[in-house]
């Protein structure tokens, strides 16, 4: 059992999460950095060495994802009466806040009807990976990747990169901005596969490579590559989730976790030794975690109701 160190950098919640100027660390994260995360419907920044929180943008659903720069993030979030997500992108003080998943219809510029979920930037911020339900106003549950160009100058560009009858969904682009780190339930003899395996595929759509057989230990959601690209971080397990670390390849998997937490969402530090996460549910939320990579020093950093979701570390800012 690993012993939690609590942290308190959230005290002061007003109502359902009305974040309000700065909130006093005991004591202070002596590394510091900033995490972005969703609570209700909002989307938040909290800056660990201080315990200031900003509130950016709302409303905003699901999963979401800073740019390679820090200056802004990529979230889901609803649009007018369009059963489908859509992409949003936002500077990170709440200005310029635009959506991404467009489309051509018939010469009129319009959310695509099938919106998109799961935004993975690319590392120079030009483009972004995601996921899409095709047809699931009609009923259909297959899930493909796309990538999307940020810049229309030129018109809405969109490539797919995966086509098969059986649900892959984005989680990841690596460092180098060669590979794309996916889940699918298209297993290698063409048939559906329960649990599903990871994969990695180049940005065009080929080449695609199995790094993690199918295992029930090993969930569909919550991979990530570690800031140099050397190893993925993800979330295994059927009930009481854990945190595991395995090389870029899929090699030498090893377990960071053993508690009685159930872990959900992680995002590496800038610097690589630490990873940040949610223990709770996917529909009401839970606290936020910070723990080293060797699985030493777990800390919880939220306090009072567990209602947070998808904390993301911003990534070191070039000056």
């Amino acid at each position: 059992m690993i012993k939690v160190k609590h942290v308190v950098v959230l005290a002061v919640i007003l109502g359902m999460f009305p974040f309000c100027g700065k909130n006093p660390v005991d004591p202070p994260d002596e590394n510091g950095g900033e995490i972005a995360f969703r609570a209700g419907e909002a989307l938040y920044v909290m800056d660990l060495s201080t315990g200031s929180t900003l509130k950016v943008t709302e409303p905003v659903w699901g999963n979401l994802r800073w740019s390679p720069d820090g200056e802004r993030i990529a979230y889901e979030g609803p649009f007018d009466y369009y059963e489908a997500w859509q992409i949003y992108v936002v500077n990170v003080d709440g200005t310029d806040k635009r959506l991404v998943t467009l489309w051509d219809r018939k010469g009129h510029i319009e959310p695509h009807i099938d919106g998109g979920m799961k935004p993975v930037w690319s590392p120079d911020g030009d483009q972004i990976a995601f996921t899409r339900c095709i047809n699931c106003e009609l009923g259909g549950l297959n899930r493909e990747i796309f990538i999307i160009d940020l810049d229309t100058t030129d018109g809405i560009k969109e490539t797919r990169l995966t086509d098969n009858p059986y649900s892959d969904g984005a989680s990841d682009w690596s460092p180098d901005g060669q590979k794309i780190l996916f889940h699918s339930d298209y297993s290698l003899d063409s048939t559906f596969d329960h649990y599903g395996d990871w994969y990695t595929m180049n940005v065009d759509g080929t080449d695609k490579q199995r790094i993690l057989p199918s295992d029930s230990t090993f969930g569909r959601n919550w991979a990530r590559y570690s800031p140099d690209g050397q190893y993925i971080a993800l979330i295994g397990g059927m009930s009481n989730n854990e945190i595991y670390i395995m090389n870029a390849d899929g090699s030498d998997i090893k377990r960071i976790t053993d508690n009685n937490i159930s872990e959900k969402f992680v995002s590496w530090s800038p610097d690589g030794t630490r990873l940040t996460f949610i223990e709770g549910s996917l529909n009401s939320g839970g606290h936020i975690y910070i723990i080293n990579i060797d699985g030493t020093g777990l800390q919880r950093i939220t306090s009072g109701e567990a209602k947070y979701f998808t904390p993301e570390w911003r990534p070191k800012m070039e000056h």
